[in-house]
């Protein structure tokens, strides 16, 4: 049996093992599945930048060097990656990621490959970064790479080798190249990332790669090398010199006009008079949607109706136009544009509401802190955060895209958010002091979740407060009526125990003291023996009241079970008091020995008790064995006698025989009665065992012992 359990226990543990294997497996198959989201950005993490995604393409603001959007699983080994690509700047690249690991902010802050179009210099690039960067020779693309065209790129990394191409998606020219690392990078992310330029990324596709894919490419290529990395100042210069000054004569935009001297943005507001005045200003784009917003060391500014071609967050432009002073910055309409520089975004100042609040913060790139206040919701095009710091309200809005990062914050939050303060009529409606416009969903930071404490949960602890002291009540009192049932259940049997034995042995004597005495005075010559012969008949009665009535209190009284002692012994001292020593008694343990509850022993004992009688009374045997026999989940006391034995038949049972059912019927139990005249009687009471607690064990540990050593032994006799 015991063979068994174990065998079963073992099977149990092989299944949950095995089901945890499969589903731990399985997450293991779904996060390393090449599986991309492109309809939100809420699976990608942004290194700089300025990143939106609209309508599946993914967008840079941003003139910042080395910005990157990575997404996918850092697992992925044999990957191909493709995308349409299109730069805004003729200076800086724009390209591909793969098998990209331990990003950080920074040109080169990567441990990966990349490969993409570099614009100066109208080539097909691909190189190594491990924090510094290596690259193969360039590739030339035929007919240049121009600002505002869409290229396509693909990237198949198989084993250690790398092959790229590039494609004019509108004159079909093309270009490849193929690098090689040994030893190399096994896995990794992949992402998008340009350098020194804003750009655009579209088609974004990626799956597992395949021999056939890295031929088709390498066939066109020119050759296959290894990265070499750049060791001369020159070199550096080169490849990393920001571009920060442009040719005024390629990137001017509109008619020529004579030069005026630049006017600081903070001076704009003292500008006033009847006429609008043209005046030349020059700043960092803050902002380019939905308004352009440019800012300097004194100040910010809005461009109305701008005039050229679209700039990015961070490019230095210079800007002719009609000013028009607000209240606590300045407009500029019809502002013809000239960009000047690129470089990276301006970082913003920290202000606190009610300073932003006070206008001196109009029209430029702030950071303040706030708790939303109200779930994100979309109004009029824009995604909407209603928040709340220090006393002051405001709001923060986000042109509406496709993805649904925003969504995600939760009532409550410490946010802490980085956009362009705005104070006019047209977005405050003069309904609160100020708002702020995001540039993408980075620059919402959320620096503590809701505390716990909500309303909302504060209720749930209510109720669940309430609830679990309903249910502990119920249980109490459910637990006290099953208490009294079963002090009014042992009352009863009790009862039924003192009115089967010591009641009917009083009524028993006092029927006997009556006949006595009726016979004394209806006869006065009833002889000395017959008056002896009927007390000796009353003195019996008594004394068997007597035991009646100590095994009744030897049951309810409140000992240990080592203080009840053992079953067998009890019996066998029965037995040796009811023959005065003259039946031997031998008793007999048989399989793992348990433990009997007081009330189980108690039912046996009588049982017992009654069927030693019965064998004295009417079998005079030599001796008697009990045996208790111990299964899995029962057990059965056996009480053998070698008497004369009788012809058992069911049908002429007597009281005690149906006693002792009734008795064993109370504990589950039967009575099955064998005997033959001539083969002495055997009594048989099988009834179910309960669970043992571990104290029980332990506190029956020694006892069993004892009963080992003296099992199978005579008892007396």
């Amino acid at each position: 049996m015991t063979r068994h359990r174990w065998i079963v226990g073992a099977g149990s543990l092989l299944c949950l093992v095995a089901l945890l294997s499969t589903v731990v497996h399985e997450l293991h198959l779904r996060r390393d599945r090449y599986e991309l989201p492109v309809d939100s950005l809420t699976d990608w993490k942004s290194y700089g930048g300025v990143w939106n995604l609209d309508h599946s393409v993914f967008r840079n603001n941003s003139e910042e060097r080395g910005v990157k959007l990575m997404g996918g699983s850092p697992r992925w080994t044999n990957t191909s990656l493709s995308a349409d690509v299109r730069i805004d700047q003729i200076a800086g690249d724009i390209g591909l990621m793969i098998r990209s690991n331990d990003e950080d902010l920074g040109v080169d802050a990567y441990n990966g490959y990349y490969a993409g179009l570099r614009a100066q210099e109208d080539t097909l690039i691909a190189g190594r970064s491990n924090y510094s960067w290596s690259e193969v020779q360039p590739a030339v693309l035929p007919g240049g790479v121009h600002p505002g065209i869409w290229y396509h790129l693909q990237l198949v990394m198989y084993g250690c080798r790398l092959a790229v191409s590039a494609r004019n998606l509108s004159t079909q020219q093309s270009t490849a190249l193929v690098l090689r690392e040994v030893p190399c990078v096994s896995s990794g992310r992949i992402g998008l990332r340009s350098l020194s330029s804003g750009g655009a990324w579209r088609n974004v596709v990626v799956h597992a790669a395949t021999k056939a894919e890295f031929d088709a490419i390498a066939a066109h290529s020119v050759g296959e090398e290894s990265p070499e990395p750049l060791t001369t100042e020159a070199a550096y210069a080169k490849h990393f010199s920001g571009y920060q000054t442009l040719d005024p004569a390629v990137r001017s935009q509109g008619t020529p006009e004579p030069r005026r001297p630049a006017v600081h943005l903070g001076d704009l507001t003292s500008l006033r008079g009847d006429t609008p005045q043209r005046v030349v200003v020059r700043g960092v784009v803050t902002l380019t949607e939905p308004d352009l917003y440019i800012e300097d060391a004194t100040g910010g500014a809005l461009i109305s109706h701008p005039k050229g071609r679209s700039v990015n967050v961070g490019e230095g432009i210079e800007v002719t136009g009609d000013v028009h002073p607000l209240f606590y910055s300045a407009r500029l309409d019809n502002g013809s544009l000239r960009i000047i520089s690129t470089g990276t975004p301006a970082p913003p100042i920290s202000v606190t509401p009610w300073q932003a609040a006070s206008g001196a913060y109009d029209a430029r790139f702030i950071e303040v802190e706030g708790h939303l206040v109200s779930e994100p919701h979309v109004e009029n095009g824009y995604y909407v955060l209603d928040l709340a710091e220090g006393g002051e309200t405001f709001r923060a809005l986000y042109p509406d895209r496709s993805g649904n990062a925003l969504r995600a914050l939760r009532v409550d939050s410490q946010l802490r958010l980085r956009g362009v303060c705005v104070l006019g009529r047209t977005y405050t409606q003069d309904l609160i002091p100020f708002l702020i416009f995001l540039r993408s969903p980075d620059d919402v930071q959320v620096l503590q979740g809701p505390p716990w404490w909500t309303p909302r949960h504060v209720a749930f602890v209510a109720c669940l407060i309430v609830g679990l002291a309903w249910w502990v009540q119920f249980a109490y009192f459910r637990f006290r009526q099953w208490q009294r049932d079963a002090i009014l259940r042992e009352r009863e049997r009790i009862a039924h125990d003192i009115h089967d034995t010591m009641a009917q042995s009083f009524a028993g004597i006092g029927y006997q003291i009556q006949g006595l005495r009726t016979s004394i005075l209806r006869n006065a010559a009833v002889s000395r023996d017959e008056i002896a012969d009927q007390l000796a008949s009353t003195s019996e009665l008594v004394s068997r009241c007597h035991s009646d009535a100590s095994h009744t209190i030897e049951m309810l009284g409140a000992v240990s079970s080592e203080e009840a002692g053992d079953l067998l012994t009890m019996l066998a001292d029965r037995t040796y008091k009811l023959s005065s020593g003259k039946i031997r008694v031998y008793r007999e343990e048989q399989g793992a020995v348990r433990s009997l509850s007081i009330r189980v022993r108690a039912v046996l004992f009588s049982i017992g008790q009654e069927a030693i009688s019965n064998a004295i009374t009417h079998g005079a045997p030599a001796s008697i064995k009990f045996i208790v026999r111990y299964e899995k989940r029962s057990a059965t006391m056996m009480i053998e006698d070698d008497g004369c034995g009788f012809d058992a038949n069911p049908d002429e049972e007597g009281f005690g025989i149906l006693g002792m059912r009734h008795r064993a019927a109370e504990i589950g139990g039967t009575v099955e009665i064998l005997s033959a005249p001539g083969v002495g009687t055997r009594v048989a009471i099988t009834f179910p065992l309960s669970r043992l607690s571990l104290l029980q064990r332990f506190r029956f540990r020694d006892l069993l012992r004892l009963r080992q050593q003296t099992a199978s032994t005579p008892a007396r006799g």
